[in-house]
This record gives structure tokens, sequence and C-alpha cells, in this order.
């Protein structure tokens, strides 16, 4: 269970009203939820089973500002979203992270299909190209599949998990 510090700020209602659309549309699980939500933020943990994969959502949010004369300013909000699959219906190998430094080893092939930071290994390259329109659509920054286990990793707010079953699509298809 979500731990709410229930406060009377818009900020608050934004991230509670957030959490809630989010658990609402995995409803279908049956979810089981914890961690806080304040007007700063939250930090929660959500799990759930889907078909035979068991899924592990970090969802984080941190909102920062600048101290300014008078009133704070450039406030920003600060998301690090981690998403865990076990029985994952793939059993391609799939790496991809941002790394000036790994992507000088990357083929000349792969390098031409994702763009610079991005270094990826694949087990199988035809998957390569819708690959690479998944990761620009959704900013993914991390993206690791092996031994039937998915870990994906993005810096943007997400709103629901269209960004896993389209991954199952690429890699079941492909």
């Amino acid at each position: 269970m979500i731990n709410y510090e229930i406060e009377d700020s818009p900020f608050f209602e934004e991230n509670k009203n957030y959490l809630e659309s989010f658990l609402n549309n995995c409803s279908d699980y049956n979810p089981e939820s914890s961690g806080n939500c304040n007007s700063f933020g939250f930090d929660v943990e959500i799990k759930f089973s889907k078909n035979q994969e068991q899924y592990v959502l970090n969802l984080k949010k941190k909102q920062s500002t600048q101290n300014g004369i008078l009133i704070p300013v450039n406030a920003g909000n600060n998301f690090e979203n981690k998403i865990g699959v076990i029985n994952f219906p793939s059993d391609k190998k799939v790496t991809v992270s941002k790394s000036s430094l790994k992507r000088f080893l990357m083929s000349n092939k792969l390098k031409d299909r994702f763009p610079a930071p991005y270094f990826v290994e694949l087990s199988e390259e035809n998957i390569a190209d819708d690959l690479s329109a998944l990761i620009t659509k959704f900013d993914i920054d991390e993206l690791e599949i092996t031994n039937r286990k998915l870990k994906l990793k993005t810096f943007k707010k997400i709103e629901n998990l269209d960004v896993i079953d389209e991954i199952v699509k690429t890699l079941t298809t492909g």
C-alpha cells in the first residue's frame, strides 16, 4: 500500500493522481504496491503477474528547485523508472545502453541503425530497425534481456505498460 503524505498542494494532487491512474491501468492484474508519495515526488514499487510473466516496477519522481532571491526558480521533475519482467516471452538476447565508449566497439551496421550514444548488442540483427524505433519512441536509457528476464530503465515519465507490450511484439514477431 502506498503511504500518501496528504498535503494541500497541487503538486501532491498531481503525484497522487498519476500513481492512481497508473495503478488503475494495471488493475486487471491485481497489483501490489508499496512506497511513499508527497508533494515533492514519490518512490513506489508495484508488483503483479500478467500471463506467465512477473512484473516489478520501481517508479520514482523527485522535484528539485534552485534557490531564487524571493521564490525558487527552475523547478524540475526528475523521473527514474525501472521495470523488471521475469519469464519474459522471448529468449532473444538484447543489450542497450547509452555509452559512447562502448559504441566505439559496435559494428558499423548497428551504428547506422541506432542513434548516438546508444550501444547495442543483439542475438538477432533482424530486430534492429524495430528496436531502434522503440528506443527512440520511448526514450529508453537501458534495456537488457537475457535468460527470459527483462530489465528496462528510463528517466522519462511513463503512463502505462505500452513500452513492454511493444517490446514483446517486436521480439516475438521479428
